[in-house]
Parts: C-alpha cells; sequence; structure tokens
C-alpha cells in the first residue's frame, strides 16, 4: 500500500511537473493549492497570529489544530515591493479558539459585512461553497489599496464546528485581475482540503 501510495504520489509530481502548475501544500493540515511553475512561494510557514480569546492563550479541545500557517506567493517575486500590478495571494490554515466559535462567522473575518457592501468594498460576486465536509463562501470584492482599485479574491472554508478556517486570498490591481481571471479561477477551484 505504502508502495503504491509513493508510486501515484511521484507520477502525479511528473505529471503535474509537465502541467505548469506547482503545489503549495501543507501535509499536515491537508491543504493543497495549485499555482503556475513561474509564480514564487515567497514565504511559508508558522505565523503568530491567531484567533484566540481576550487573554490571549488559545483553548482548545483534543483533535484541534493548534498552528496557525500561512504561504505567500507571487506572480513577479522580482518586482518591486508595494505595487499591485502583478497578482499576489496567500494560502492559510487559521484554528479558532474554542471560546470564539460561537461568536465568529466567515462573514466577520472578511472586515466587512458582504451582504451590506459599502463605497469602499464594492462586491462583485459572492457564493456558498461546498468542499467535502467543508461549506464556507466565495466572495470577489472591489477596494482601494494604496490608492489603486483592486480586485480581491477570497475562498474561505470551515468544518461544522468552525475549528479551523481555510483560505486562498488573491488580489492585485482590478485591470490585473481580469487579465489574470482565468488563472486565478483555476487557483481557486483545484483549492483542496483534505481534512479529518
Amino acid at each position: 500500500m505504502v508502495g503504491t501510495t509513493l508510486l501515484l504520489l511521484a507520477l502525479t509530481a511528473v505529471a503535474c511537473g509537465r502541467s505548469g502548475y506547482q503545489y503549495i501544500e501543507n501535509d499536515e493540515t491537508g491543504v493543497y493549492a495549485k499555482i503556475p511553475d513561474d509564480w514564487s512561494v515567497i514565504s511559508e510557514g508558522l505565523i503568530d497570529f491567531a484567533l484566540v480569546g481576550e487573554d490571549g492563550q488559545m483553548a482548545i479541545l483534543p483533535g484541534d489544530d493548534i498552528l496557525p500557517w500561512r504561504a505567500y506567493f507571487d506572480a513577479e517575486p522580482d518586482a518591486e515591493r508595494g505595487g499591485f500590478d502583478r497578482v499576489l495571494g496567500a494560502v492559510e490554515v487559521q484554528p479558532v479558539d474554542r471560546r470564539l466559535r460561537g461568536s465568529l462567522n466567515l462573514e466577520t473575518l472578511v472586515g466587512f459585512d458582504p451582504n451590506a457592501p459599502t463605497d469602499e468594498y464594492r462586491v462583485l460576486y459572492r457564493s456558498d461553497v461546498e468542499r467535502g465536509a467543508l461549506t464556507g463562501m466565495r466572495l470577489i470584492y472591489e477596494t482601494e489599496l494604496s490608492g489603486i482599485d483592486n480586485t480581491v479574491d477570497r475562498l474561505m472554508l470551515t468544518d461544522d464546528r468552525f475549528t479551523t478556517v481555510y483560505e486562498v486570498r488573491i488580489f492585485c490591481a482590478t485591470a490585473c485581475f481580469a487579465d489574470n481571471a482565468n488563472v486565478i479561477e483555476e487557483i481557486m477551484d483545484t483549492f483542496t482540503v483534505e481534512a479529518g
């Protein structure tokens, strides 16, 4: 069985190498995001931000994931920092403190109410999403960042107990987003979480 699994992984790696895509992955949490080969992962690892209670300590239950993780990617890693003329994004795994699970929802984590958008946030698309045992939402909206209109695409998933939030977030200037719409759609369509 192990030999078969290793063979399948090797064949998948070879096939992915020819497909023009690479994977951002976190094996511990079963998160996989497919991005183009010529894009770069510019940082990846554990992060110190966590959704915790007022005491700053994570309250967990047996079986909960407790380590937040994030990988940033950039379509043009050598470009000048701070520009939005290229696709930028992140894949994130965020555990949720058990004391917050009853009061949080995905809309809360967006930073604005997607059901009541403002001039600052113009919602272009919102959809409920189901991926295996996880549910969530995909939200595409426009907002201004550093004086430039940007389009932001966020896919957020969680389990039925809201123990962990899995997210892929992509953004760039509105014209850049339109130029890369097919690639962005491919990334969102293939984002996978093999959670419990």
